[in-house]
């Protein structure tokens, strides 16, 4: 760690800090106060933006503090102006007031998303079938498909395929887990998917949305009837499986672009099994020691950078560029050489010319900054708000819809990461989430006929009762 910068003032240094610790619990508080009250459920949408906020907002303020030193110091300053760091406050503190009185105060985003999808397949074994063949030609198809434009739709898609795959082959087991059949088929699947999302991403947030499956999966069909600090336990076991994992990964993602130990070979499925050998629990425990920097990414301080470059002159203002990225996505760049590139891109690679081939996340401060001020704070809080709305409510109407619990599950890891950068990035992939649902959803009911509401309701949860809850599997 470094000590906190010259220009920063103890006083900024100090608001810094509380706002950081107080964030991260009150998000919390708002997570857990609400479930223990049975106002909502545990496992949600929402509440992985409030994670997100905790980590991307309040750790990222923390980490302002006791900044991590990084290779970039080499190529520019990270020394900023004491009314920078107030400002870049400032405006998250807008976005935050915002977000939270679009989602607790504004009824129109709830109202239109409650009854969107309520069409789907009653659970089969065809239905499994289907989905599971769909899944297996789009990931495979990722691999021949070479012609413009269906070659990166079939890339996105086959993400979404590989993590869909997973958790609808979990999702049988787990309803059956006397069948030794669907046990060694969710195992294979499973296996598979990860060696794909390893192959094709050195990113984390894929492998941990395949991950995320079994435990979000169990909570929805089962945990969340049990009793509230039962809950909460296994809640936190599923959580730790799932950090781990990303820390796992962590150790090996970049065998194939970074000299040293893997002496940069090449991303080959050979390779990363013989790789997964450096995975260690000391290599592990080491992460630890940079929590802040692991959470945050440096975030607050890309977006006083941000900010930095609009104000020299170096960038120009782009108004609302997230939000015409993420409506112009679908529109091959081949077409329109001038489509909108998303800021987390153009800032490291272009304005500054850091000689990495680096992404950053610029926080929403820096989006602001970048895009027209306040105009996008509203905008991206309203975008943002929506795209919760449409995962969560089908989901608490139907909590046993596979199709619902694989659109939060390829998801979740997007979302809590949308708040760091870039947004439009996030946006999108959070938007293919629901289109690859819908997708399955459309060809399975080809195949396996139609039902209007097919999964049993949510019925009472276990701590509004007083007691746990039989579930009963269709």
């Amino acid at each position: 760690m470094m000590p906190p910068l010259a220009s920063m003032s103890p006083s900024t240094e100090s608001l810094l800090t509380c706002l950081g610790w107080g964030t991260i619990v009150s998000c919390f508080a708002l997570v857990i106060v609400p479930y223990l009250r049975g106002k909502k459920d545990l496992v949600t949408a929402w509440n992985c933006i409030l994670c997100g906020v905790a980590t991307n907002f309040g750790v990222g303020f923390l980490e302002a503090v006791d900044r991590t030193a990084l290779v970039y110091d080499n190529y520019m300053s990270f020394d900023f102006p004491d009314a920078d760091y107030r400002e870049s406050i400032f405006r998250s503190l807008v976005f935050l007031v915002t977000m939270f009185s679009m989602y607790y105060g504004l009824k129109l985003f709830q109202a239109f998303s409650k009854n969107r999808f309520v069409v789907s397949p009653k659970w089969s074994p065809l239905l499994l079938a289907s989905v599971l063949v769909v899944c297996t030609v789009v990931v495979l198809s990722s691999a021949f498909v070479n012609i413009p434009f269906f070659k990166e739709v079939i890339f996105n898609l086959s993400q979404k395929g590989a993590v869909f795959g997973g958790t609808f082959a979990f999702f049988a087991w787990y309803r059956n887990r006397t069948s030794l059949i669907s046990l060694m088929l969710f195992i294979v699947i499973f296996a598979l998917a990860a060696l794909f999302c390893m192959k094709i991403s050195p990113g984390r947030r894929l492998l941990l949305t395949l991950i995320a499956g079994p435990p979000f999966v169990s909570y929805w069909l089962k945990w969340r009837y049990l009793r509230p600090k039962k809950v909460l336990v296994l809640c936190c076991f599923g959580v730790s499986f799932i950090v781990l994992g990303g820390m796992a990964y962590q150790l090996v993602r970049h065998f194939d672009s970074r000299a040293g130990a893997f002496k940069q070979q090449e991303r080959t499925y050979a390779n990363i099994w013989k790789n997964l050998s450096v995975v260690s629990w000391e290599g592990i425990k080491e992460q630890f020691g940079g929590w802040k920097h692991t959470l945050a990414q440096s975030n607050f301080e890309y977006g006083l950078l941000t900010k930095r470059v609009v104000d020299e002159g170096v960038a120009d203002v782009h108004t609302l560029n997230t939000a015409k990225f993420v409506v112009s996505y679908a529109i091959p760049r081949s077409m329109w050489p001038g489509k909108p590139r998303p800021i987390a891109q153009i800032l490291p690679r272009e304005h500054l010319k850091v000689p990495q081939h680096a992404t950053w996340g610029v926080s929403v401060a820096g989006h602001s900054y970048y895009e027209g001020d306040y105009l996008a704070l509203v905008v991206y809080a309203a975008i943002l708000v929506l795209i919760v709305r449409l995962i969560d409510e089908p989901l608490r109407r139907e909590p046993s819809n596979p199709f619902f619990i694989g659109t939060f599950t390829a998801s979740f890891a997007y979302l809590i990461n949308t708040l760091r950068g870039d947004m439009g990035t996030h946006f999108v992939e959070s938007l293919e989430c629901i289109l690859f649902a819908l997708i399955l959803n459309w060809v399975a009911r080809l195949w396996c006929g139609t039902g209007r509401m097919a999964y049993e309701p949510p019925g009472s949860l276990a701590f509004m009762a007083g007691r746990p809850l039989t579930v009963r599997y269709r």
